[in-house]
């Protein structure tokens, strides 16, 4: 009888540890908003989701390749909805009802997270 493997089975590489010298960039869920605080509670050099929390991980993924890219963003990337501006690569804490600061906050947010990647 054929068994079969419900799971995807992953063999990670031992991660190294990390210090206060280590430069850290969390992305994803409330899982890393919560951990993140805790490592900016003890003064670690971190950037705490820089796009907002995320949850799907092509979003997640998209997230990180513009972060490589180094594109910032622009009116063309953003849309209005109900008289607020909302992007589809951040999360709603970074909508705005207006256009020019919220490019601001998110592209301020961006550098900070394509520093810390790079």
């Amino acid at each position: 009888m054929k068994s079969f493997i419900f799971r995807t089975v992953i063999h990670p590489e031992k991660a190294g540890n990390i210090n206060h010298q280590s430069k850290i960039l969390m992305m994803g869920s409330c899982f890393s908003e919560h951990i993140g605080k805790k490592l900016e509670e003890r003064k670690f050099d971190i950037v705490l989701n820089p796009f907002g929390i995320l949850y799907q991980p092509g979003v997640i993924a998209r997230s990180l390749r513009r972060l490589i890219s180094g594109k910032k963003f622009t009116r063309k990337d953003i849309r209005e909805e109900d008289g607020r501006f909302v992007s589809f690569l951040h999360h709603g804490r970074f909508n705005h009802t207006d256009e020019k600061r919220m490019l601001e906050n998110i592209n301020r947010e961006f550098e900070l997270g394509r520093k810390q990647l790079l």
